[in-house]
This record gives C-alpha cells, sequence and structure tokens, in this order.
C-alpha cells in the first residue's frame, strides 16, 4: 500500500508560542481556536513524520471556456499543504493539567538550528490553517510478509 497515513490534529489560527520565537529552535507549534489553544487529542508518537499545516482559503476562479464569458466559479476553500518539519513527534503543553496543546518536530540530529522550517512558518504563522501529521510509505517499516501455512 503506497498511500500517506494523515492524522487530523487541530484547526484554527496557527500560533508559535513566545518562548519558541525568542529561542533559536523553533520546535513548536499551537492552534487557537475560540476559547484559546486547542487541545490535540490522541497523537501518535511516530519517530519519522511530516508535521504539515493545511492551509485553507476561499478562492475565486474564473472559468470563461466552461461557463460563457463573464463567469466566476466561487469555491468554498482551496487547501494548501505547508511542509513544517520532519522528524519524531514531540507534544508539550502550556496548561497546568498536563493536556497537550502544542505539537512539534524533532530532527533526528537534534541540532542547534530550527527544528522546524522558518520560511513556512513565517508562511502559517496567524493563518486559518489545520495541523496534521502526515506518514508517507518510506517512512514507515518494513512490513513482514504474514506466514500462511497455518
Amino acid at each position: 500500500m503506497n498511500s500517506v497515513i494523515r492524522k487530523p490534529l487541530a484547526t484554527g489560527i496557527v500560533h508559535v508560542p513566545p518562548g519558541e520565537k525568542a529561542s533559536s529552535r523553533l520546535g513548536l507549534v499551537g492552534v487557537v481556536g475560540e476559547t484559546g489553544l486547542e487541545v490535540m487529542r490522541a497523537v501518535p508518537r511516530w519517530d519519522r513524520t511530516v508535521l504539515v499545516a493545511v492551509l485553507k482559503a476561499p478562492r475565486r476562479i474564473a472559468r470563461d471556456h466552461w461557463f460563457g464569458p463573464g463567469r466566476t466559479v466561487y469555491t468554498r476553500t482551496v487547501e494548501t499543504p505547508v511542509a513544517l518539519g520532519t522528524g519524531a513527534v514531540c507534544i508539550a503543553t502550556t496548561d497546568p493539567s498536563g493536556i497537550c496543546d502544542l505539537i512539534g518536530i524533532r530532527p533526528a540530529d537534534e541540532i542547534d538550528m530550527p527544528w522546524l522550517d522558518p520560511v513556512a512558518l513565517a508562511r502559517v504563522e496567524g493563518r486559518y490553517a489545520r495541523l496534521e501529521l502526515h506518514r508517507p510509505p518510506e517512512t514507515r517499516g518494513q512490513s513482514k510478509p504474514r506466514d500462511r501455512s497455518v
């Protein structure tokens, strides 16, 4: 099976905590909803995955040759995936109760440079998006063949 496993985490305005901005690490990101940071439930602890912010924006597309001159088609949303980083999943919390509301990606080498892509982070910060974890087939372990002798 060659499909990508997708795990949606939260939807809202992408937020980088002030502590992450002050440090050079840039390792964690959260999503702000109507009541504050959104809680991320059942976050898988994959060791090799891609953190993706799927930007959701309304678009207007002109299709003159399909619908006649001057006709414009309005779509509800166009989703644009932006890869923020690749590595192992790490979670954190700002809540004293310990509920996960921040997620990050720790690279394999853990060097002192930004863990998440600063250009991609600048593109999605403050915008409405859905955070997802993507696990492509090449990052999953090799499956062992089943024993069919039984």
